[in-house]
């Protein structure tokens, strides 16, 4: 017996449908989603896909069920549900609010088939390749890539030496530059490439992050000295402090007595941390 017709012999019984239900949820899920698709529900449909493909073996197997997936959501988000589907009180029945959630899930989920892609061709070109010096901190795993967030994915690609790629990424997911900004910071930062780490800064007029973000990159990979190199790009009350870090009395001293006047608290502070009275 064909399903569709099966399915249809089954629509004026509710009884049966979600005695159909029970079993497929524990025996045969591809036939529960060929139901409530049927039913009219590609929304569930859509979420039994998406769950299929991350319990899947294979990585090829989770592509494909979030591509099904986001095929549902497309389906949810172009028609409400009808008929059955109320009966069936699996959602509220189809409303504007429905339609739109669905038409978000479609493109939040062909958003994660563009970076499980992505990570992909990342294990593919790093594949063989020894893990570069910078990626000794990292926390070990089966793969470099996959399953890892965008934010993640992205800093990995500096660390592996993927940086081209990375900017790719960047466009293809709209990553926002404020975000995409703090990324590369860390990025260079943990390749301690510095002379890159200065021209990133320099690279825009108005840099969306402020000097000390890229001091405390520097400081937090063990570059205090580099860190010092952006204390002149920073306001006092920020530069004396970073400079008494970074070992840079004399520096700090400096700044501290040519704002005496306006800030006279500088001054004490760098007196405090050299042990003298102010």
């Amino acid at each position: 017996l064909p399903s569709a017709l099966f399915f249809g012999l089954l629509q004026p019984h509710p009884a049966a449908q979600r005695l159909l239900i029970h079993f497929c949820r524990q025996q045969d899920t591809k036939t529960l989603r060929e139901f409530l698709y049927h039913a009219d529900q590609p929304l569930e449909a859509a979420s039994l896909a998406a769950a299929e493909g991350y319990r899947a073996e294979t990585l090829s197997q989770r592509t494909r069920g979030l591509a099904l997936a986001r095929q549902f959501y497309e389906v949810a988000a172009a028609r409400a549900p009808l008929g059955v589907a109320a009966s069936l009180s699996f959602s509220p029945a189809g409303d504007t609010g429905a339609s739109h959630h669905a038409a978000l899930m479609a493109h939040a989920t062909g958003e994660q088939l563009r970076l499980l892609t992505a990570q992909l061709t990342l294990e593919q070109e790093t594949a063989g390749a020894p893990p570069p010096p910078a990626a000794a901190a990292l926390a070990p795993g089966r793969w470099r890539f996959v399953d890892l967030p965008l934010n993640e994915t992205l800093f990995r690609c500096f660390v592996y030496g993927q940086a081209p790629y990375a900017e790719r990424l960047r466009l293809e997911l709209r990553v926002p530059e404020r975000r995409w900004w703090r990324i590369k910071v860390r990025g260079l930062a943990q390749l301690r490439d510095w002379p890159a780490l200065w021209l990133f800064y320099n690279s825009a007029r108005r840099p969306p992050l402020s000097a000390a973000a890229f001091a405390e990159a520097a400081i937090a990979n063990g570059a205090p000295a580099e860190a010092a190199r952006y204390a002149p790009r920073m306001p006092p009350a920020e530069a004396v402090p970073l400079l008494l870090q970074c070992g840079e009395a004399s520096a700090a001293r400096a700044i501290a007595l040519a704002n005496k006047d306006k800030n006279p608290e500088l001054l004490r502070r760098v007196s405090a941390h050299l042990g003298a009275a102010p």
